[in-house]
C-alpha cells in the first residue's frame, strides 16, 4: 500500500486496510464504525491511492481490482433518492469502465452515515434492498446478480447504525486503543531516527496520561485526534530546533491540544500531564537515584568571543548523571572528541532558558583528544543535554573563551499563556504534515466573544494592513429558508473563495454546514507540487477547492450546543475565560470606550476621560474568575446607576470643551465619574472667563462674563443641586459667590452701567468677607452693601431720580438673593 512517511502502522490502520481490501474484492458490504481518530477516513484514502490496477505502484496490487470510489457526504440534507442516484452512478460508470478494464470496480462509499439518520427524508430506507444485490436495489429474488457486476459498499460512521442494515453487511467496529497501542501509534508518527530518539523516553507517560484523560473524562470531549496532534507537534518541534524538548515546548504543546474543558476539582487535563511528566512541575522536583539518559545530535550552546561562531558536535552521545551526587562549585565534563577534530558537549538545565543562572566564564583545554570544560557556580541540578539551533560542527580553538548565548523569542521558549497558544495557533504558516496548525474552536457562553476576537486579530496588524486581514463572518441562523440546500451552497461559495484567496473566515452557527467541510476541517489536503487541494462534498457532488497557504478557519460554538462530531477536528480554547486578568482590562477597555463612544460626545479625549471612570467604577465589582460577558453586564449597570453623573459631565465638556484637556493635562487618578465631576468644576469654576475681576474691567467683558454665566447657570445648579459629590463645600461656596455677583450686575449694575460700575468693586470687596453666602450672613452683607450703596450714592449723585432708581434696583437684587440662597436653606 501507499503510505506516507510518518503515518503510523497500527492495529486500528492495518485492520480497516484489510478489511476494506477483502469486501472490495468479493463485493460484501463493510461498516465502518469508530470514534474519529481511529483511522477510517485514512484508509480509504490509501486505498484509493493504492489500488489502481495495472497502474498501481505495488507489483502485487497489479493482480487486484482497480478501485474507483463514489463518495457521498451524508447530512441531515440527504434523501433515499440522492443516495440512489448514487449507487446509479457508481454502476453505470462501472460498466462504461469494464469494456476496457475487466478489473475495475466501483466503491460507493458513504461518509458519516450515521447522519444521515437525522435526515426528515429517512434516507437510509433505500439502503436495504441496495445492500442486498449490489446493484439497482429491486429486491427481486428472480435474478442472481453476478458478485463480479456488483458494486462494492463501505459505509464509515461515528456510532453504530440500526441493526437491519449492519447486518447486511460486515461491521468493523474500532475499541479505543490500549497503552500500548498509543505508544506504538506514537512511534509510527516519529518513524525518523534523529525525531524517535529525542521522543522516545515521553512516548510512555504521554499514553498514560491520555489514556487517563479519556478515562476520567465527563464527556467525549477529547480524543484520539487530539493525541495524535499532540505527538504531530512535538515532533515538529524537535525538527525545527534540532534538538530535544525543552519544558516551555512540552508545556505549550499540550495546552495547544488539550484545552478548552474548564478544569474542575474532579478532572483536570493538565493536572493527568503534569502527574506522569514531573518535569512540568515549576520547580525541580527532588530526586533520589534518578539517572538522566540523554541522547543528542547536534549540540549548539556556546558562542565562540574570539571567532563568533557557534560550537557544535557532529557524533551521536549518551550521557548519564545522577542527580544524587553532590554537585561542586566547580566541575569538569569530559567530552569524547574524533581523532584529529576537536569538538563540544555541554550540559544544560531542563528549563530553558533559565539554566544559565549565574554568569561564568568556561575556559577550555585539550589534551589526547579530550576536551575539558570548566564551569563554575552551576545552580541548577536538573541536568540535560540540549542545544539551541543547528550549525555546522566547528573546530576548537585553544584556549578560547565561551558565553552562553540566549536567543530572545526562541522557538525553544514558546509562550504558554492563553493569549500566546491563540496567537501561536493564528500566525503559524508552516505547511507540513507535522507543524501545520489545527483549525481554532472557541467555546463560549454565548456568540458575543466575536466582537472581541475580531479585535484581537486585527490589533495584531498594523493600521495601514488591517482591512487587508479582516475576516470574513459567516453567521447562520435558525430561518427554515437558511436551512435549505440552496443556502448551504452559498455559504461553500462563501467559503470555497476564502480558501482560495486565504482570506480568515470564522464561522457560527452553522451546523448544517460542517458535514461538507469534514476533509477540510481533518485537514486531509490533496498536494500537487506547491498546491493543496481538498474536496468540499454536498450529497453526490464533491468538487476540489485550492488551499491557500494562509487560509485560516475559527469555528465559534455555543458550549452548551457545540457540534460534537467536530470537537476533534480542532483545536480548542475556551475563549477568555482562562484568559489573564490583563486581556480581561484590555477588552473591557476597548469595549467601554466604544459604548462611550455612542453616547452624545464622540470626541476622542471625552471618551478617553468618560471610559476610564466607567472602567475604573466597574472593576470596583469584577473579579478575576469573571467572564467576558459579566464585564459587559457590568459596565452597562454601571453607566445605568451613574447616567445622570455621565450627562451633567458632558453637558460640563460641550459648554466649555478647553476644560477635558486641561484635566488630562493635569495627569490625576479618576477614580470614578463623580470625581471626574469634580475636577472638572475646579477647572471650570477657575476658568479665566469666569473670574470676579473680568466684569470690572469695562463694558464689554462685562456682557462676556454674564454670557458665559448664563450659559453654565443651569448646568452648574443642576449638578449642586441633584448629584451628591464629596469634597466640594469650597467649589460650592465658590459658585454661590459668583451667582452673587451675576445677581448684582444683573439687576443693578447693567441697568446704570454709565454711574454705577464702579459699584462692582464694593461688591468684590464686601464679598471677601462673607464666607457663607447660603445662610443669615448673606442678609448681612446685602445691607452692608446697600449702606455702601447709599453712602455713594448721596455724596457722588445729585440727581435724586437716579437716587430713587439705584435705590429701587439694589433693594430687588436684595429680593432676588433671598429668593435664591435664603429660600432654600429654608427647604433643606
Amino acid at each position: 500500500m501507499s503510505i506516507e512517511e510518518n503515518i503510523a502502522r497500527n492495529a486500528a490502520l492495518r485492520e480497516n486496510l484489510f478489511m476494506m481490501f477483502v469486501c472490495i474484492q468479493l463485493r460484501i458490504p463493510l461498516f465502518l464504525v469508530g470514534k474519529p481518530g481511529s483511522s477510517k477516513s485514512l484508509a480509504k484514502t490509501i486505498i484509493q491511492n493504492s489500488m489502481r490496477g495495472q497502474n498501481s505502484k505495488n507489483k502485487t496490487l497489479k493482480q487486484f481490482n482497480h478501485v474507483h470510489l463514489h463518495s457521498y457526504q451524508c447530512s441531515e440534507l440527504s434523501t433515499a433518492g440522492s443516495i440512489k442516484d448514487v449507487f446509479y452512478s457508481a454502476v453505470k460508470y462501472q460498466e462504461k469502465r469494464r469494456k476496457n478494464d475487466s478489473s475495475f470496480v466501483s466503491v460507493v462509499v458513504l461518509d458519516e452515515v450515521g447522519l444521515a439518520e437525522a435526515s426528515p427524508y429517512l434516507p437510509l430506507k433505500s439502503l436495504h434492498p441496495l445492500l442486498e444485490d449490489g446493484t439497482e436495489g429491486t429486491g427481486s429474488t428472480d435474478t442472481r446478480i453476478k458478485r463480479e457486476d456488483r458494486v462494492a459498499f463501505v459505509g464509515i460512521s461515528n456510532w453504530a447504525l440500526d441493526p437491519a442494515k449492519m447486518n447486511r453487511g460486515i461491521l468493523v467496529r474500532r475499541s479505543e486503543p490500549s497503552i500500548n497501542d498509543l505508544i506504538d501509534s506514537a512511534k509510527g508518527i516519529c518513524s525518523d531516527k534523529a525525531a524517535q530518539s529525542r521522543l522516545a523516553h515521553y512516548f510512555e507517560n504521554l499514553a498514560r496520561a491520555y489514556h487517563e484523560i479519556f478515562k476520567n473524562q465527563p464527556t467525549e470531549f477529547f480524543g484520539l485526534r487530539d493525541y495524535y496532534s499532540l505527538i504531530k507537534m512535538l515532533h515538529w518541534m524537535t525538527e525545527s530546533t534540532g534538538t530535544i524538548l525543552t519544558v516551555p515546548q512540552l508545556r505549550h504543546a499540550i495546552k495547544r491540544n488539550f484545552s478548552g474543558l474548564t478544569a474542575t476539582k474532579d478532572f483536570d487535563p493538565y493536572k493527568c500531564f503534569l502527574n506522569k511528566l514531573p518535569e512540568l512541575n515549576d520547580s525541580i522536583p527532588p530526586a533520589s537515584n534518578l539517572i538522566k539518559r540523554l541522547h543528542n545530535n547536534a549540540v549548539v550552546l556556546l558562542k565562540c568571543e574570539k571567532s563568533k561562531s557557534f560550537l557544535a558536535t557532529a557524533c551521536n552521545a549518551t550521557l548519564a548523571f545522577t542527580e544524587e551526587r553532590n554537585i561542586p562549585s566547580h566541575f569538569v565534563i569530559h567530552c569524547e572528541s574524533q581523532p584529529g577534530k576537536k569538538k563540544l558537549f555541554m550540559f544544560q538545565s531542563l528549563y530553558f532558558p533559565e539554566c544559565f543562572i549565574a554568569e561564568y566564564r568556561g575556559k577550555l583545554s585539550l589534551k589526547k583528544g579530550r576536551c575539558y570544560f570548566s564551569v563554575k557556580e552551576v545552580k541548577s541540578h536538573g541536568i540535560q543535554l540540549i542545544s539551541m539551533t543547528s550549525s555546522k560542527p566547528v573546530e576548537i580553538d585553544d584556549e578560547a573563551n565561551f558565553f552562553p548565548v540566549h536567543p530572545e523569542n526562541s522557538p525553544a521558549n514558546p509562550d504558554c499563556s492563553p493569549r500566546g497558544l491563540i496567537r501561536e495557533s493564528l500566525i503559524n504558516r508552516d505547511t507540513s504534515k507535522h507543524g501545520e496548525s489545527r483549525y481554532l474552536l472557541f467555546l463560549t457562553d454565548n456568540y458575543s466573544s466575536l466582537q472581541i476576537l475580531k479585535h484581537y486579530i486585527m490589533s495584531s496588524y498594523s493600521k495601514s494592513s488591517a482591512s487587508q486581514y479582516e475576516p470574513f463572518v459567516l453567521f447562520g441562523s435558525s430561518f427554515p429558508k437558511d436551512r435549505d440546500f440552496a443556502q448551504v451552497c452559498r455559504n461553500i461559495s462563501e467559503i470555497r473563495l476564502c480558501m482560495e484567496t486565504g482570506r480568515m473566515i470564522i464561522l457560527l452557527n452553522l451546523e448544517n454546514l460542517y458535514e461538507s467541510l469534514y476533509d477540510l476541517l481533518n485537514q486531509y489536503y490533496i498536494k500537487s507540487g506547491r498546491h493543496r487541494y481538498v474536496d468540499l462534498g454536498l450529497r453526490t457532488h464533491r468538487m476540489k477547492c485550492s488551499v491557500h497557504e494562509d487560509f485560516k478557519l475559527i469555528l465559534i460554538a455555543e458550549k452548551k450546543k457545540v457540534y460534537e462530531n467536530i470537537l476533534q477536528n480542532f483545536e480548542l480554547q475556551e475563549c477568555f475565560k482562562s484568559l489573564p486578568p490583563a486581556l480581561f482590562k484590555e477588552f473591557a477597555a476597548f469595549y467601554s470606550h466604544d459604548f462611550v463612544f455612542l453616547l452624545r460626545s464622540s470626541d476622542s479625549t471625552h471618551c478617553e476621560l468618560l471610559s476610564k471612570a466607567l472602567l475604573t467604577m466597574s472593576y470596583a465589582t469584577i473579579n478575576d474568575e469573571s467572564n467576558f460577558i459579566e464585564i459587559l453586564i457590568v459596565i452597562h449597570s454601571t453607566y445605568s446607576d451613574s447616567k445622570e453623573y455621565f450627562e451633567c459631565f458632558l453637558d460640563l465638556a460641550v459648554e466649555m470643551p478647553s476644560i477635558v484637556r486641561a484635566i488630562i493635562d493635569r495627569n490625576e487618578i479618576i477614580f470614578d465619574v463623580s470625581s471626574l465631576i469634580v475636577v472638572a468644576l475646579q477647572e471650570v469654576l477657575n476658568n479665566i472667563h469666569l473670574d470676579e475681576k473680568v466684569p470690572l474691567k469695562g463694558t464689554a467683558a462685562l456682557r462676556g462674563w454674564m454670557q458665559k454665566m448664563y450659559q453654565l447657570q443651569a448646568i452648574i445648579d443642576n449638578i449642586f443641586n441633584n448629584l451628591h459629590l464629596d469634597n466640594c463645600h469650597e467649589l460650592k461656596k465658590q459658585w454661590q459667590r459668583l451667582c452673587v455677583m451675576k445677581l448684582f450686575m444683573e439687576h443693578v449694575v447693567i441697568d446704570h452701567e454709565g454711574d454705577l460700575l464702579k459699584f462692582a468693586t464694593r461688591l468684590d470687596k464686601y464679598s471677601d468677607k462673607i464666607k457663607d453666602y447660603r445662610g443669615p450672613q448673606v442678609l448681612k452683607f446685602v445691607s452692608t452693601l446697600l449702606i455702601a450703596v447709599e453712602d455713594v450714592v448721596m455724596k457722588e449723585i445729585g440727581d435724586k431720580t437716579k437716587q430713587v432708581s439705584i435705590r429701587e434696583s439694589c433693594w430687588n437684587f436684595f429680593v432676588d438673593v433671598l429668593l435664591n440662597f435664603c429660600d432654600s436653606d429654608n427647604k433643606e
